[in-house]
């Protein structure tokens, strides 16, 4: 099983769809942080992209625990979130507007769930993966792994710079 958390409407053969908001007809509602429609050890990968900067701080650590149960020894969580080194570069060298910016850093704020309660760089994200239970964390190419057509954020770019900070990890048996 794969499971793609945050789908958003947007989705990916072959995986099977987490959404907490049903107007995007996922194939499961649920709040990422229970996950009690899948058994213990039972998938192969989870992917949510630009999800986790939506989780309060207090709840990262909660997530991915529930992530980590869901996963198989070693299964693969993919990761995608705003890399504010990237964010921060682009505001600071090239001048970018905040205005442009904002969204990526806050979220849009256009529903009750779109606000980000968190910002990551890679530092960041690996201490915590390792933190709760993964390894070998590495940044991921979503040009090697997506479709061509597929457009989730994973590669999102501003000014030519990919503002999108793209990591996995392996779940420890």
């Amino acid at each position: 099983m794969k499971l793609h958390l945050g789908s958003g409407g947007k989705f990916l053969e072959g995986f099977v769809h987490v959404d907490i908001r049903p107007e995007v007809k996922p194939d499961h509602v649920a709040d990422w942080l229970d996950l009690s429609f899948a058994q213990d050890h039972t998938a192969d990968l989870i992917y949510f992209s630009h999800g986790i900067e939506h989780i309060r701080k207090p709840d990262i650590g909660k997530a991915l625990v529930e992530w980590h149960r869901v996963l198989k020894p070693h299964g693969l969580l993919r990761l995608a979130t705003t890399d504010f080194q990237a964010v921060a570069g682009l505001y600071i060298d090239e001048h970018v507007t905040l205005i442009r910016l904002s969204g990526m850093l806050i979220g849009r704020q256009n529903y009750e769930d779109n606000t980000h309660y968190s910002l990551w760089d890679y530092e960041l994200l690996a201490w915590t993966l390792g933190e709760n239970g993964f390894y070998d964390i590495r940044r991921w190419n979503p040009d090697k792994v997506h479709p061509p057509d597929f457009d989730d954020f994973s590669r999102a770019k501003v000014n030519g710079v990919c503002i999108s900070l793209n990591v996995e990890a392996k779940a420890k048996a």
